[in-house]
């Protein structure tokens, strides 16, 4: 059972909602597990599930020299396809939202100009 501060939980938040930092560089600065970061992820409702956790596409490799457990692999073929089509969709949202905005900005400068006079 890993023990969580309030300060790590806010450091956690801070990380991962504001910062926007993957999965692997908060384990880095915060020396947890991605296990464990994933389940407070999960306790702290920021996620849904483990499949949500921002770099979860990515594999840990234990080093058989150094036993050091951050080396990544590359991510599967699917992972880097559902992780593009992810991104994509990401902009076609933002894209909409931006067309959404200027109709409303475009219908309200229609509505407030004043006609003008027939000559």
């Amino acid at each position: 059972m890993d023990i969580w501060t309030t300060q790590d939980t806010e450091l956690l938040t801070k990380l991962y909602v504001e910062d926007k930092l993957e999965l692997l560089p908060i384990c880095r600065i915060m020396k947890k597990k991605c296990k464990v970061i994933t389940n407070k992820l999960i306790e702290l409702q920021i996620v849904q599930n483990k499949k949500q956790v921002r770099g979860t596409g990515l594999v840990f490799v234990p080093n058989k020299e150094t036993k050091d457990t951050t080396e990544l692999s590359k991510p599967s073929k699917i992972t880097s396809v559902i992780q593009i089509l992810t991104g994509i969709n990401q902009v076609i949202n933002e894209v909409s939202n931006i067309c959404e905005s200027y109709s409303k900005i475009t219908k309200n400068i229609n509505q407030t100009s004043p006609t003008n006079p027939s000559k």
